[in-house]
Parts: structure tokens; C-alpha cells; sequence
């Protein structure tokens, strides 16, 4: 409850996550072999001119810049398996730093758009003791991006695939990078929002790993939804807490019952 209490809840860092593909896509390398290419042909006769000028002056006569620029493109076309070596060194770097690196700056507060989901509720929710917080998503708390550039700060839909994201470093999109769960995890039906672990407003030093505390708006929480076997100890706690609170005073109780016939929860006040 505390998370009503303080308006404060965790973005969880994505090794904090029970998916250990979480934030893990697979970089095949850092970019294709056409890219490289092309990058390289646009940076040669920059670094060409560059490097024939700052030869002094008695060994620059003895060679002209025709034939220093011919020797100069057979040097880097006889070397390139040597760039596509060190290119495939530094990828294996990649792809152990970019998930170590994630995992100390990304912060992700996961959602779901189904509240009566019986398997959320079990693993989510301790087995339908806990309770569920209704947010209102067109509030501007969930649309905060900066910029066209920017994955942070704005509510998105997870995509659900068969297949890894696998692809150039260069040209993994945001969604891929971020967004994309294997289809095994469909059921939860996840938005989540991202944000940088920095701008936490409380750290709470915890084992494995610290838990970052974001202040978030009282008016983005529209209703809270009680699980079926959650004590009424806790239950009298909660609803009098709400009541109490001013800021609260348009926040729905409801409650979760299980259907007489069917394997479902029905939702009501």
C-alpha cells in the first residue's frame, strides 16, 4: 500500500525482471558489410588528402597525390579482412556491454491492459491476495517524450514475436530494443513506459539490486480493484486509507469475485 501512501512506484531495472531475455536482443554486428563499405569509401579521401598533407614537404614531391591516393585505396582494399576481424571483436564487446549497460540506466514500469487476467493476478498479485491500480493512460504523465529520438518517458505496447530480434547493431529500432517479448508472453498483454534510473526521486539500497522510487500524479489513478482473497484486515486498511484522502476522492473501489460458472473474475463496485 505504500504505493498509494507515498505516490511513489519502481521502475524496475530489466535484470530485475523474471524474462532473462529482457532488453536482449541479439546484435549480429555492428553493421553490415555494405555499410561498412560505404562508410568507409566516404571517409577515405578526407583521411587520404589529410594524411598526404601532413607529409613534409621534400617526401611529398616524390610522390604525387594521384598515385598516393591509388596506393592509399589498394592498402584498405588488401586490410578489409582485417577491419571485418576487428569489427567481430568489437561486436562480441557490444553485445555483453550493451545489456550490462541497460541494466544500470533503464528503469521500465510494466503494465497490462486486461485487469481480470487469472494468471496476473496469480503471479503479479500474490495469488489474488493484492490488489490492482487502474491508471487513467491518456493522462500526460504517460506522454512525456522529448523528441522524435526519444524511447523514454512515453507509454508504448509491447509486440509479441516468434523470433528474437537479430539484426546490426546500427540498425536495431527502439521497439526492438526495447519492445519486443517472446510471443510465450503474450497473455499479459504489456504497455510499458521507460525512464532514465537517474531521475528516480528515492533509491532504496536492496539486495540483488536497488530499487528506484518514481513520484508519479495522484489524479493518473482512476480506480483500484481488490483480488478476491485479499483479507479483509487489508481490505478495511486500504478503502479507508482511499477515503480518507482528499486526493483520492474520485478513485473507484472495486472488487474482483470469481464467476459462479466460469473460469473468470467479474470486475464491480
Amino acid at each position: 500500500m505504500d504505493v498509494l501512501k507515498n505516490r511513489c512506484i519502481r521502475y524496475s531495472q530489466p535484470d530485475a525482471f523474471n524474462d532473462p531475455f529482457e532488453i536482449k536482443p541479439f546484435i549480429s554486428k555492428l553493421a553490415s558489410e555494405e555499410a561498412v563499405q560505404t562508410q568507409i569509401q566516404e571517409a577515405l579521401p578526407g583521411a587520404v588528402q589529410q594524411k598526404f598533407a601532413s607529409i613534409p614537404a621534400q617526401l611529398r614531391n616524390t610522390i604525387s597525390f594521384e598515385e598516393f591516393n591509388r596506393v592509399s585505396k589498394q592498402f584498405v582494399e588488401d586490410n578489409m579482412s582485417h577491419v571485418d576481424e576487428l569489427f567481430a571483436i568489437i561486436t562480441q564487446t557490444m553485445r555483453l556491454q550493451l545489456s550490462d549497460t541497460l541494466a544500470k540506466v533503464v528503469g521500465i514500469l510494466s503494465l497490462t491492459e486486461t485487469p481480470d487476467n487469472l494468471l496476473m493476478w496469480a503471479h503479479y498479485a500474490s495469488s489474488h491476495e493484492g490488489f490492482v491500480i487502474g491508471f487513467d493512460e491518456n493522462h500526460s504523465y504517460f506522454n512525456e517524450r522529448r523528441g522524435p529520438n526519444d524511447e523514454f518517458h512515453y507509454l508504448r505496447k509491447v509486440e509479441y514475436r516468434k523470433q528474437r530480434p537479430n539484426a546490426p547493431m546500427i540498425e536495431l529500432t527502439g521497439t526492438e530494443l526495447f519492445l519486443v517479448k517472446s510471443e510465450q508472453w503474450s497473455y499479459e498483454n504489456e504497455w510499458r513506459i521507460l525512464r532514465p534510473l537517474h531521475d528516480a526521486n528515492q533509491t532504496v539500497n536492496a539486495g540483488p539490486l536497488p530499487i528506484h522510487l518514481f513520484s508519479f500524479p495522484t489524479e493518473i489513478i482512476r480506480e483500484i480493484i481488490l483480488g478476491c482473497r485479499m483479507s479483509e484486515n487489508i481490505k478495511n486498511q486500504l478503502i479507508q486509507m482511499v477515503h480518507s484522502d482528499e486526493l483520492y476522492r474520485d478513485v473507484k473501489i472495486l472488487h474482483a469475485k470469481p464467476d459462479e460458472k466460469e473460469f473468470r473474475l467479474i470486475i464491480e463496485a
